[in-house]
């Protein structure tokens, strides 16, 4: 029985599909307001596309953040002076005297304030 109902929603929805203004009247008749429907139904899609575009987005600076995590990380104990020199061009104002020893937290602070990606091109272009 709810196989033959799935198909007969089916078929309405078809219908009203290749008939939009028979949709409006019927939805109209039946006392709903369709300008309404219609706002609200484009509202959604407009939040479900921004939540989309935010999950992307946060896998892709994610990563971003990660690589550049890791290479202050490897710069930090390669050479200290370099990293606060590098930090420095962005105005970072480290305020830890023992630079080799900065943890998870102190690093993600002092990502929290620079240009990601330009930071990661800086860190880069210092080890070639």
């Amino acid at each position: 029985m709810s196989k033959a109902l799935e198909n007969i929603e089916k078929s309405v929805l078809q219908m009203y599909m290749n008939n939009p203004a028979l949709a409006r009247e019927e939805l109209s008749e039946a006392g709903y307001n369709v300008d309404s429907l219609v706002t609200d139904g484009l509202n959604l899609i407009k939040q479900l596309q921004f939540k989309q575009e935010v999950s992307q987005n946060k896998n892709h600076l994610q990563s971003l953040y990660a690589k550049a995590k890791e290479l202050l990380a490897n710069r930090i104990r390669t050479d200290r002076e370099e990293a606060l020199a590098i930090l420095g061009n962005y105005q970072v104002k480290v305020q830890y005297r023992n630079l080799t020893s900065f943890s998870e937290d102190e690093l993600n602070a002092i990502l929290l304030d620079v240009d990601i990606v330009d930071l990661i091109e800086s860190l880069e272009g210092k080890s070639k």
